[in-house]
């Protein structure tokens, strides 16, 4: 029973492995209840009939065969246009499934019951890998091999719009996906979420990637309006200011004023500005001392975006996701020696790169020291009364280490 189960592919998809004995969970029997749906019907030419206790046993030790149209009651094409009868084209002729991609160009199919649309769903059958890291040409040769490639189309997108090489030179060819080649695919990268996915039956390679930028609210989610303001720095401090409607984004009904959150933006159907699809939390390392930092200028050095590399913090090394973003200000103001004496903020999104770094408001560690006055006694003192100017224009007189001061002078 095992063997034909996965014959027909009832376990695809399938995280665990197939165990047909075992009990299944609910999200196996739907995923099996699912996979049975679009499972092709079999029949055998020669069979032996038997009576048991009443009940007709049909045995056949006979290769099975798949059925085609010829022998079907509906329609071909409602689940797969391939001449043969699927079980729900047999037994469920209002469900149609069609072919269709996501907001980011994933392949995917929309699914619909008695003229009802339920959903638009990504063909994670199709998917062959996923990277967050740069994707070069090696990588997707060897993930691909030379036959696959040379016999397949290709199709590649980037936050849902085509990145072929056809439109633009510094885009993705066939010519990149060979072993000889170890650059970074073009829209590929260190936070960026690239998905490889075949399609045999259209004899067709997509690779999609999707960015991930740093967004913070302008304003509570709005129950009235029914959409939350979002601040998005996908060029510079200014950013650009999206509405994001809770119909489209569920998750926005939770927004809250000042919080910083990842999102992704589609440019498939929105242009030039695109939209917000996917919205989510964004790990906050508050308080951080920053102990190293690297940076790179990029082509203009006075931009107010540094492509800052990597940096360490707690102990623990940071790359860049490549759409990370923070005021040149904040960091480049200070080298490796003077870093300690602030503490930031620092964004890390879902795979683990940082997206942005800024100050921790909390903290103040500089004061400018205005003089202060010794005390007349002959005997040596440790302390002085001085004036302290602070980060944010407050003024007071405090008491200041004589010894430590005079050491750095």
């Amino acid at each position: 029973v095992a063997k034909q189960a996965i014959g027909i592919g009832l376990n695809q998809g399938l995280v665990d492995e197939f165990n047909g004995v075992d009990y299944v969970t609910r999200e196996e029997a739907a995923l099996y209840a699912f996979n049975t749906l679009k499972a092709t019907l079999v029949d055998y030419d020669n069979t032996i009939s038997a009576n048991v206790n009443g009940a007709e046993v049909v045995i056949s030790n006979n290769t099975a065969k798949p059925v085609t149209w010829s022998e079907g009651i509906n329609e071909d094409g409602n689940i797969k246009d391939d001449g043969f009868v699927q079980f729900a084209e047999e037994f469920f002729p209002d469900l149609v499934r069609n072919d269709d991609d996501t907001k980011f160009m994933e392949p995917a199919n929309t699914w619909v019951y008695a003229k009802t649309e339920i959903g638009t769903y990504e063909r994670t059958d199709l998917l062959v890998e996923s990277y967050t890291t740069g994707v070069t040409g090696r990588d997707a040769y060897d993930l691909l091999k030379s036959g696959v490639i040379s016999d397949n189309d290709l199709e590649a997108y980037l936050d849902g719009v085509n990145n072929m090489k056809e439109k633009d030179a510094n885009m993705i060819g066939k010519d990149d996906l060979v072993r000889s080649n170890d650059d970074d695919l073009p829209g590929t990268g260190n936070g960026v979420l690239t998905k490889v996915y075949l399609d045999t039956d259209k004899e067709l390679i997509t690779i999609v990637s999707i960015n991930t930028w740093l967004a913070k609210a302008t304003a509570d989610y709005s129950e009235s309006k029914e959409y939350a303001p979002l601040n998005v720095y996908v060029k510079d401090a200014d950013g650009r200011n999206y509405n994001v409607d809770v119909e489209d984004v569920p998750a926005v009904a939770d927004v809250t004023d000042g919080t910083f959150y990842q999102v992704n933006i589609s440019f498939k159907d929105v242009q030039p500005n695109g939209e917000i699809v996917v919205l989510q939390d964004v790990e906050v390392l508050e308080d951080s001392t920053v102990t190293k930092f690297s940076a790179e200028n990029g082509a203009d050095s006075s931009a107010a975006v540094r492509y800052v590399t990597k940096l360490t913090t707690g102990g623990e090394e940071y790359s860049r996701n490549v759409k990370a973003f923070y005021d040149k200000e904040v960091l480049d103001t200070y080298n490796e020696t003077l870093l300690t004496d602030n503490t930031y903020n620092v964004y890390l999104d879902q795979y683990g790169y940082f997206l942005g770094v800024d100050l921790f408001e909390g903290t103040q560690n500089y004061v400018f020291i205005t003089g202060f006055d010794r005390n007349s006694s002959n005997l040596a003192v440790k302390t002085a009364t001085a004036g302290a100017i602070f980060l944010d224009g407050t003024m007071e007189n405090i008491e200041l280490n004589i010894n430590a001061t005079d050491d750095n002078i």
